[in-house]
């Protein structure tokens, strides 16, 4: 995995109008943490089979409830949640989760691949994000 600050200048300079994040591991994180810099929606979708299948060979309960306490956490700081049923979400809203950012997406959805231009583009020609500076 390359940097944090070489992936958050990779992600800046696609220029995203918003952030899907698949998991809430380290891939997950460093999409919200550029949703948040960047001041772009982040949806969270909800992986309910995997998360099924960990906690399931956890046998402590104290892991167990570390893991649904930090994927609680994490998907507390998405703007939506994606899940892949009403059942789902009605889980997720049992749980403790915001039912108003839940939606039901079903997959198998065609979305046309996007394209970017040969040259970035700057998301903002006035000011690159501090966060970006290079001060070499």
């Amino acid at each position: 995995m390359p940097s944090l600050l070489t992936s958050l200048r990779l992600i800046y300079d696609a220029c995203p109008d918003k952030i899907i994040v698949s998991i809430p591991g380290p891939l997950g994180l460093l999409g919200l943490l550029a949703s948040r810099l960047l001041h772009v929606p982040c949806t969270g979708v909800y992986p309910s089979t995997m998360l099924r299948q960990m906690l399931e060979q956890v046998e402590d309960e104290k892991m167990c409830t570390m893991i649904e306490d930090f994927n609680r956490w994490f998907y507390s700081l998405t703007d939506a949640i994606a899940v892949t049923s009403e059942a789902g979400a009605d889980m997720l809203g049992m749980k403790g989760y915001d039912r108003g950012k839940i939606f039901v997406c079903r997959g198998g959805a065609y979305t046309p691949p996007r394209t970017f231009p040969a040259t970035p583009v700057p998301c903002n020609p006035l000011r690159e994000p501090a966060f970006l500076h290079n001060p070499a």
